[in-house]
């Protein structure tokens, strides 16, 4: 009996311990999934300022939770005191800071040059005052690269960055008031007047938009007409430039201004001053203002079917609907919206920025929106690359996807690639390719390398790697890449073609003793081209001339379907406009090849009406020209629209994805920062330069060296240059003559450049770089200029000659407007 009562016992407590485990298994297995996800969190991250020694703040810095190489693209400048004792101000937000550090590091190679702890800082609840005490370890007129970092409550660090350059202050503070004031002026109808003395109006400047507005406009139009907007934000000037007695300012801020529906919309502003101060005034070289309306969905939908954004600089903005056009999703001002017509709805399924921002974190704009897919159902897939806001990733730089889902109204992460660099430096890494196929593979570039990502295993692989730009094309629909398989430009034997979608693939060889190029897709056909190996010409000062004898076109089902091909001419390259292929054609000549007319590929299907959301404008008496999105099957009733926001955007845990090997690469890229922001970035050189000279910017390569700069001086001459006709041919003889006067070392390097204007290569001179030119006969060295000439040697006879502009520019022309210079890193 003892022992069958001790056998119940224990067949009961196993019967008890069971069912406690069970029950704390799925209380335990409950909590961990309840955990697991969480909303959007407000933004917490302290924001850094500079400030002058008149109390002035400049140079609003926005905190990173982990350190990030900030070598490239460093954008703003932050100018030391003589006693190089930098004063700072932070505000909180309500976070408590509890330390305050700091380091110097070297621009060129971030080298450590200084390490310090800050020992004593003001408090208050909104506010923290510090001054950092640099050290004599720099030297005047050089660029390093300053990185505060803040211990707070919520973050153990938070690590802020600008370049700064002593030696070179004076002068700073008249700057900034004098943008400060004139900013102030436009919105005062008082003294307003008081800026017309610096605009430059001309009669052919556009007054009709609000949203691109710049020194040659008429006063009322940069006074805001009858628009009357008031200042919503705090407006912090931001310095990117100072060289002697010229600088650029930025300013970023918001306005509120009343509309035609008795309430008020709010716009952002980004404006930009080229300024120069002198002894006797204060000139105002530049000046441009781009306004974008906050779309809000109140009063948006037209009767004649159409979304009124509204207030514009132009339509370059991110629109999909999906195949019915039911759903139109549009990217606006950081923010993503979509409109159902079937239900009449606007509804915003993400954004950084709430009812209530601060203006100032939120309303950042280093983030960009892809939008990815948009399905029948009004579901959709995209991706955010760029500074995170808020959020579980405030304060990364990376690329999230998400995916919403329209009848539930949830916004939620699928995955998070953190990336530890500079918003600008990522926006040079992000490819043209994202994709997501329907078993759930994520495919992406990042800095020239196709990752392919398992939404459900998180398995990641390389697809495809050595994908210089150049040397890949992307299908209209997102879906099929065409790439170089050596990841070589003009020296590939054969192409790929990957269909993402159906993870099937076709090759093209190309036939013995040709290679092959990549052109571009026109919806989802591929155009490629064919040259022979030994009419390909590689000369002396570095430019391919690739003449290729057939281009051909290949639909989806890798069926070929059209061949281009011409007796005695080639193409040496090919521009896909929408539906038509713009063919640059050459014929071989003594020289080598000349230029013969541009033909054309046009689509059959060219003139068939769009099935799809298009962009168009508008004009209101109020607001002057707006952009509108046009509905092709109309929309709803205007006063019955609904808006709503997503009801949830969830981050769960495990979603994310470290790429180990994601870093910036060793390709040279020129990136170009332009009206006192990041534009783009280029392989070519000479791309750079024309896209520079067109947004009043800089060149920079990719170690954040400036290699041309927008605006020169009006006259200049290069002192000490010589030139020997007996070294070699004429090119030989002017690389080597530029190459010893620069003083020749492993940190010269060589920029070749076709097709920049004439004027723009004159700025390498006003930089005091000579500039060989090709003519016709051979080519010069360019060494002077003023406002009507230009000097240069013959680089075959060693004279020096000068002659008109005029004349001049038609003779660097005619040949083809082919430059070679020199720069230092």
């Amino acid at each position: 009996m003892k022992n069958k009562s001790f056998s119940g016992k224990y067949i009961l407590y196993v019967i008890i311990f069971m069912v406690t485990a069970i029950v704390t298994f799925i209380s335990m297995h409950y909590k961990t999934e309840s955990a697991a996800s969480v909303l959007m969190s407000e933004a917490t991250l302290p924001v850094v300022m500079a400030k002058t020694e008149a109390g002035t703040l400049y140079n609003a810095m926005h905190g990173y939770t982990c350190e990030i190489d900030y070598s490239r693209l460093s954008t703003d400048l932050t100018l030391l005191p003589s006693d190089k004792k930098l004063a700072i101000a932070i505000d909180t937000y309500g976070e408590s800071v509890s330390s305050i550090s700091y380091k110097i590091r070297d621009s060129r190679d971030m080298s450590l040059i200084e390490s310090t702890k800050v020992e004593n800082f003001d408090s208050s609840p909104s506010r923290v005052e510090a001054v950092l005490n640099i050290k004599n370890l720099i030297s005047d007129e050089v660029k390093y690269i300053l990185e505060i970092t803040l211990n707070t409550k919520n973050h153990e660090n938070v690590y802020y960055y600008t370049t700064v350059v002593s030696g070179m202050s004076d002068g700073i503070q008249e700057k900034l008031d004098y943008v400060i004031e004139f900013n102030k002026n436009t919105y005062d109808a008082s003294n307003v007047n008081e800026i017309s003395k610096y605009l430059e109006t001309t009669a052919s400047a556009d007054n009709s938009n609000y949203g691109k507005i710049n020194i040659y406009n008429s006063l009322d139009q940069v006074r805001w007409g009858d628009l009357h907007p008031f200042i919503e934000s705090n407006i912090i000037p931001s310095l990117y430039e100072s060289d002697g007695d010229t600088a650029v300012i930025a300013m970023d801020y918001t306005v509120g201004a009343g509309n035609d529906n008795d309430s008020y919309d709010t716009y952002t502003v980004h404006e930009y001053y080229r300024i120069r101060k002198t002894t006797r005034a204060m000139y105002l070289l530049n000046f441009e203002r781009e306004s974008n309306q906050v779309f809000d969905g109140r009063n948006d939908l037209l009767s004649s079917g159409k979304i009124n954004l509204g207030i514009q600089p132009d339509s370059d903005i991110e629109l999909m609907d999906d195949d019915k056009n039911n759903y139109t999703y549009f990217e606006n001002e950081g923010s993503l919206w979509c409109y159902d017509k079937s239900s009449n709805t606007f509804t915003k399924v993400f954004a950084f920025a709430s009812d209530d921002t601060d203006n100032i974190r939120e309303r950042y704009e280093r983030h960009k929106i892809k939008i990815l897919d948009v399905t029948e159902d009004g579901n959709a897939q995209f991706i955010v690359y760029g500074y995170m806001n808020r959020g579980i990733h405030e304060g990364a730089t990376g690329v999230s996807l998400y995916s919403y889902n329209y009848v539930s109204n949830e916004t939620e992460e699928l995955l998070f690639i953190p990336v530890n660099m500079s918003y600008e430096a990522l926006c040079e890494t992000v490819g043209d390719v994202a994709y997501v196929s329907d078993d759930r593979s994520f495919y992406i570039v990042l800095n020239d390398t196709m990752y392919s990502i398992s939404l459900d295993s998180r398995e990641v692989m390389t697809a495809v790697d050595k994908m210089s730009k150049g040397t890949y094309k992307v299908s209209g629909n997102g879906r099929i890449i065409a790439y170089s398989t050596n990841g070589e430009l003009y020296n590939t034997d054969s192409i790929r073609v990957f269909n993402m979608e159906r993870a099937n693939d076709y090759t093209i060889d190309a036939p013995p003793g040709d290679k092959l190029m990549v052109l571009g897709y026109v919806n989802t056909d591929l155009i490629y081209g064919i040259a022979h190996s030994t009419d390909i010409i590689n000369d002396e000062n570095g430019i391919t001339t690739f003449p290729m004898y057939k281009v051909c076109i290949m639909n989806e089902g890798y069926e070929l379907i059209k061949e281009y091909e011409q007796d005695g001419v080639y193409v040496s390259s090919a521009n896909v406009d929408g539906l038509r292929i713009n063919l640059d054609r050459v014929a071989k000549s003594d020289s080598g090849y000349s230029a013969v007319s541009v033909d054309q590929l046009i689509n059959k299907d060219e003139n068939n009406t769009s099935e799809h959301a298009s962009f168009d404008i508008i004009s209101t008496s109020l607001r002057k020209v707006e952009q509108v999105i046009v509905l092709p099957k109309g929309g709803g009733k205007p006063d019955s629209v609904i808006t709503r926001a997503a009801g949830s955007v969830e981050y769960k845990e495990n979603r994310t994805i470290d790429i180990n090997d994601i870093h910036i690469g060793t390709c040279e890229r020129y990136n170009v920062i332009g009206k006192g922001r990041y534009y783009s970035s280029y392989d070519d050189a000479d791309k750079a330069i024309i896209a520079a000279a067109g947004n009043y910017g800089n060149v920079y390569d990719g170690e954040n060296n400036i290699i041309w700069k927008r605006f020169k001086t009006s006259s200049y001459m290069i002192k000490g240059f010589s030139l020997s006709s007996s070294y070699g041919n004429s090119y030989a003889a002017a690389s080597h003559a530029v190459e010893s006067f620069m003083g020749s070392d492993k940190n010269l390097t060589r920029l070749t450049l076709k097709g920049i204007s004439f004027e723009n290569a004159l700025s390498f001179v006003s930089d005091g770089k000579p500039v060989i030119a090709k003519t016709d006969d051979g080519y010069v060295v360019i060494t002077a200029y003023d406002t009507s000439n230009v000097t240069y040697i013959d680089a075959s006879t060693g004279s020096e000659v000068t002659q008109t502009q005029a004349n001049a520019t038609k003779l660097f022309t005619q040949a083809g407007n082919i430059y070679v210079t020199y720069y230092k890193k």
